[in-house]
């Protein structure tokens, strides 16, 4: 599981630095944003616990890493827990998804002002059984100052060979380091 981890890590790292380099050559300047969530993930396919029968709605936190390399473009290294058990059907048989951790890297692309959308992929650890994830989604964000912003997320992620899932949050991010206006 550490390998699972640590190539996506070291992957990224080794990205942002290349990147990095190529910024400095053009003349781009960069930034990193680091978020904080609280969102919602909707589960159609969840069983449900505690009499809870059909959508299932499951509370999540999250933090997030984003690497600007241009004013419109941006790497992310994504991760958020679950902090409710649910039971899903997998395989023919029903399995308890105790507190699952996703991590994921993710492109984002900055189309307006306010709206960046992105997509990506990673893998979900819970102590029953893993899953592989794509997600894509997008992100309203609106400025409080020039290092606060405020962001309203909507996302879907779909756990490879097993079920999907819709989430719904609001983050809060501090950017630092120089950018373009």
């Amino acid at each position: 599981m550490l390998r699972c981890i640590l190539l996506p890590a070291f992957m990224f790292l080794s990205i942002l630095a290349q990147c990095q380099e190529l910024s400095l050559r053009k003349g781009f300047s960069h930034f990193h944003r680091i978020t904080a969530v609280m969102a919602y993930d909707f589960i159609p396919a969840a069983e449900g616990i505690d009499t809870q029968t059909g959508m299932y709605v499951v509370p999540v936190w999250g933090l997030g890493y984003d690497y600007w390399l241009t004013p419109h473009f941006a790497l992310g290294l994504h991760g958020d827990m679950a902090i409710q058990k649910y039971e899903v059907r997998f395989e023919e048989k029903v399995i308890t998804r105790s507190h699952p951790i996703k991590i994921s890297l993710a492109g984002m692309y900055k189309i307006s002002k306010h709206w960046v959308v992105f997509a990506g992929g990673g893998r979900e650890y819970e102590k029953s059984i893993d899953f592989w994830v794509v997600a894509f989604g997008a992100e309203y964000n609106i400025e409080i100052d020039r290092t606060w912003e405020v962001n309203f997320n909507l996302a879907y992620t779909g756990k490879l060979g097993a079920y999907d899932s819709a989430l719904f949050g609001i983050g809060f991010s501090k950017k630092l380091g120089e950018r373009d206006e």
